[in-house]
Formats: C-alpha cells, structure tokens, sequence
C-alpha cells in the first residue's frame, strides 16, 4: 500500500517541484537593490552597466585603493622611524652609554 500511494504521489510532488518560483517581489523593491548607472563619488563619477562597473570604473576604484593603503602604511611606520631616529641621536650624542633617554609623557 505505500509503495502505491509514494508510486502515484512521486509524479505529482515531482511536477510541484518544478513549477517556476512565484516570488512576489514590488517594483520598489527591485529599484532599491538594483545598482544605479551613475554613481557620483569623491573619486568621480563611476559606471556601472547591469550592476557591474566598467573597466574605467575598476581601475579608479583599485587605485584610489593602492593609495589609500600606501598612505597607511607611511602614517603607521612613521613613529617606528621616528623612534629609530630618536634612539641613535642619542646614540651619536653620547657615544659608549647603553641607555635610552627617557621623555615625561
């Protein structure tokens, strides 16, 4: 008996199962998510085409990326170096002593 009701619902759960999804979606919901054509930004002026940016798009977004990384990395070595300088100043200064000066914070 169960293997008859699974041979004569299987055809009809299968035909269920493959009917298109119905999703009921309102059109201020697709323009919200959709990406606009033209996107004006401090770098300028981006485009996109079916929500992918054009290749001149790209490439101001990947440099405005480098630089702001490479400013990065010199604002975040710039007091190791200045530690550095501090410490063979005093180095120079007063050969053959081993400590460091020490500055009232």
């Amino acid at each position: 008996m169960k293997r008859t009701a699974l041979a004569t619902l299987g055809p009809a759960l299968l035909t269920l199962l493959a009917l298109p999804a119905g999703a009921q979606v309102s059109q201020d919901t697709l323009e919200a998510l959709a990406t606009p054509d033209e996107v004006e930004t401090s770098i300028g002026t981006l485009e996109f085409r079916d929500g992918a940016p054009s290749a001149e798009a790209a490439q101001a977004v990947y440099d405005t990326l480098d630089f702001t990384r490479a400013l990065n990395v010199y604002n975040n070595s710039f007091r190791g170096a200045s530690a550095y300088a501090i410490a063979e100043a005093s180095r120079a200064s007063a050969p053959g002593t081993t400590t460091s000066p020490s500055f009232p914070t």
